[in-house]
């Protein structure tokens, strides 16, 4: 781990001493750079998947997840319901960035107090909105709307932190008594912590699982030493984890790497659980010396994609920036493949999107451009 934090610390060093010139400070004057046509097209299509799809309504919950007293959400979706899902939550990050970007505008207009707390109402909603069981989907959001907050309104900051932060900790504090406590298999949470069985040594055991400490490192050395998994694992863990190439690569049945070390750690009985921390995941397949290589790749990107949100004037690009930068910074010590996931299915969503309600937008706009040409032309004429 000490190895690690070593090689990180000299990789920032050299990337920031090459990079001085390029660091700005974060822009204030966001604005909106793709086309609403776009967006708006987007929100309706969602509303109407969300009326009409069946289950759609249980793919999205607010505030906290109903505790029913049955079985847990359902995580292993369809194809089509992981579309539609992914659709819904573009919607509600352009829907945000549309009402943030209206507020900010009368903001500077009038320069009026209240359209501050609009604009943290409506972030409010946002980080309130959850996605199945992934509390890392609250703290991503909840990054994305600090940073726009903060950004736009400088002069607001404390009581936008503390609104933003009591609001998403209330909500991840839920989502875990859910998880933790099995909430889902009583009436109310309140029930669900009376009835629990948890001990100190299950909450260590928990926070080893998440926090990758030293016993979790230990345990892919032994891996590696028992099992040593082949260089053609980690190339299909990282085709699994790409959207787009995850669908040519399914059907093969090769398990992929987190499936081989539960199974290992479990003696069989499971095949996932435990996450494989970076270093570990890079001594796998690269050996001591290059055990570094995952962690130092994800902080360069992370590098990389600060220094686009520093010099970025778009609401929708500083959105989907902040997003994707503070899932590399907190995926540091993960295994790579995570964040693959993560990155490819905002790019292909949210990302594909913004992308084309750019290039609509420039077309408009030389339409537009071109239609008061003619108008001259033939005034002269």
């Amino acid at each position: 781990m000490i190895y690690e934090i070593v090689v990180i610390c000299i990789v920032i060093y050299l990337y920031t001493s090459k990079q001085k010139n390029k660091f700005k400070n974060y822009r204030s004057n966001l604005k909106l750079t793709g086309s609403i046509y776009i967006y708006i097209l987007l929100i309706m299509v969602a509303f109407l998947l969300y009326i009409i799809y069946p289950g759609a309504n249980n793919l999205l919950s607010f505030f906290n997840i109903e505790s029913t007293g049955s079985s847990r959400i359902e995580e292993d979706l369809s194809t089509t319901a992981m579309i539609v899902r992914q659709i819904l939550i573009s919607a509600t990050i352009f829907g945000y960035v549309l009402c943030l970007n209206y507020l900010y505008s009368e903001y500077k207009r009038n320069n009026s107090v209240i359209y501050v707390y609009a604009s943290i109402f409506i972030s409010l909603i946002q980080v309130s909105i959850i996605i199945g069981e992934r509390r890392s989907f609250q703290l991503y959001t909840t990054f994305a709307v600090l940073f726009l907050l903060l950004t736009l309104y400088k002069k607001h900051k404390k009581k936008i932190a503390i609104w933003v932060l009591v609001t998403a900790g209330t909500v991840l504090i839920g989502m875990s008594i859910y998880k933790f406590f099995y909430a889902f298999e009583y009436d109310s949470y309140i029930e669900a912590i009376m009835k629990s069985n948890s001990q100190s040594s299950d909450i260590a055991n928990y926070l080893q699982l998440y926090l990758l400490g030293p016993q979790n490192i230990a345990k892919s050395i032994e891996f590696t030493a028992n099992i040593s998994p082949s260089i053609s694992n980690l190339f299909y863990d990282v085709s699994r984890s790409i959207l787009g190439i995850s669908f040519l690569v399914k059907d093969i049945g090769m398990p992929t790497s987190t499936n081989l070390f539960n199974t290992y750690i479990y003696g069989g009985l499971t095949s996932t659980g435990h996450i494989i921390s970076s270093i570990g995941y890079g001594y796998m397949y690269f050996g001591y010396i290059l055990a570094p290589f995952f962690s130092a790749t994800i902080i360069v990107f992370a590098l990389f994609i600060e220094t686009k949100l520093k010099n970025t004037s778009s609401f929708e690009y500083a959105y989907l920036l902040a997003y994707i930068l503070i899932r590399s910074i907190l995926g540091v010590f993960t295994a790579i493949t995570a964040l693959l996931n993560v990155v490819s299915l905002m790019l292909i969503s949210v990302g594909l999107v913004y992308f084309s309600a750019r290039v609509t937008k420039v077309l408009l706009l030389k339409q537009r451009n071109n239609n008061w040409r003619i108008r001259r032309e033939n005034i002269y004429d």
